[in-house]
Order: C-alpha cells, then structure tokens, then sequence
C-alpha cells in the first residue's frame, strides 16, 4: 500500500517516526499480540514503553530490524510478515501561500507491504 502526506519540512523526522510506529502499532494489533496495556493508542512510545514492548515481542518470537537508511522488517519465528521501506520526499511549493515559511513544503511517500494487506487484496 503507498500513501503521501504533507507536511513542514522541519517536522520530517518525527512525522516519518510517527508513521513508523503507528504502522507498527497497527501490525501488533491486528496480530493480537497484548500491547493496549503498554500502548494503549497510536503514537510514539516513551523508553519504558519500548524496553517492556521488546520484552513482549521477544517472548512471542516477534524481531523488528529497522535503521535510519533501510527498511523496516518485521519477522514472526522466521518469516517475513511485513516491510515499511523508507519513505521517499518531494519538495513542493504553494505559490499562492502568502507566508514564506509555509510556502515550501514537503510531500512525504510511505510504501509497505503486509501479509494481511495481501490477504484482504486476494478477497
């Protein structure tokens, strides 16, 4: 599935994070993996968040390898049920915007793949 969002170009990073957790978020939902008592909604998670949430995913076999310049894979026991790839950017301007600092914008691209995103596609 791809999707574009717009956004203020220093906003970059945390909205590319957002978006990152937030499918992440989704993924472990729709796995029906116990996550509401530790991240009860979406959005970014707080260090104790993380720490117990990696423990949870540990102890159900679930890895998540991600950097800052590859892909998010995300593996339960050995196989690959999801990919987040590194969003793409479009620098875009609005000539009708009268404020120079909203003028210029970024259009950000997110693209992923999941096997329940392939699984509705085949109904």
């Amino acid at each position: 599935m791809k999707y574009s969002i717009y956004i203020n170009r220093e906003d970059a990073k945390k909205t590319e994070q957002e978006e990152l957790q937030n499918f992440i978020h989704s993924l472990l939902s729709e796995i029906n993996l116990p996550i509401n008592d530790i991240w009860p909604e979406e959005g970014l998670l707080s260090i104790n968040q993380k720490i117990y949430l990696k423990n949870l995913l540990a102890k159900f076999n679930i890895n998540i390898i991600s950097s800052d310049c590859d892909d998010t894979l995300i593996y339960v026991d050995k196989d690959l049920i999801a990919t987040w790839k590194k969003p793409r950017y479009i620098l875009k301007t609005d000539p009708s915007e009268i404020n120079q600092a909203k003028k210029i914008f970024l259009e950000m691209i997110i693209e992923y793949e999941s096997v329940f995103e392939q699984k509705e596609s085949v109904e």
